[in-house]
């Protein structure tokens, strides 16, 4: 049975915070290969722990 949503999000783990702070720091110098990635890491991180 699937759990409902409170419609509210819980705070990111510190994974999460770090992968988005890689992703945006390649964004910013316009590395779309090493931006690419941390958007497949964060995907990984995602299906594993949360």
């Amino acid at each position: 049975m699937l759990k409902k949503s409170s419609g509210r999000r819980s705070a990111p783990c510190a994974e999460c915070l770090r992968i988005k702070a890689a992703y945006y720091a390649a964004s910013r110098t316009g590395d779309r290969a090493l931006a690419l990635s941390w958007i497949t890491a964060m995907g990984r991180h995602f299906r594993a722990v949360h």
